[in-house]
């Protein structure tokens, strides 16, 4: 519960002083600019992929930071219950819808993989005397009367 429904909620449990809830939910006409653009976005995901999804949800991110940044100061983060839909509360859906299709296409992993095997180290043979170990003594003579 974040502050501003914390607040109401306090505010409403005292009789004579109850707020009434806004029955009339109006979107902001920047939302509705963004969320036409919204549209515009989920309508070109026909066949939606890992790769779109995230595109996707890199360009929404983008362009809420965009907008928020256009928007004038009483827009900007607007987050609360009361009052209009804005531009946030049209992001936050947003995203949320994408992130429920990226989940139904990678639901997250219920388990752990199993850990890789450690890798092989290779085994340094010692170099005696200028013979490898298992190399034949009489092969490098061999090649030395060959010259």
């Amino acid at each position: 519960m974040n502050f501003e429904e914390a607040f109401y909620s306090i505010w409403n449990s005292v009789n004579g002083l109850e707020i009434p809830e806004p029955t009339d939910n109006t979107i902001c006409v920047y939302a509705l600019c963004f969320q036409k653009w919204i549209d515009q976005l989920a309508s070109e995901m026909e066949n939606p992929n890992a790769v779109l999804i995230n595109q996707t949800k890199i360009l929404l991110t983008d362009r809420f930071f965009d907008w928020e940044r256009a928007v004038p100061l009483s827009h900007r983060q607007r987050q609360g219950i009361h009052g209009h839909t804005c531009i946030y509360q049209v992001f936050k859906k947003a995203y949320e819808h994408l992130r429920i299709i990226e989940l139904t296409l990678t639901p997250p992993p219920l388990y752990l993989p199993p850990q890789p095997p450690p890798p092989l180290r290779k085994l340094k043979l010692p170099n005696i005397a200028g013979l490898f170990i298992g190399e034949n003594a009489e092969s490098e003579d061999d090649d030395s009367d060959s010259k």
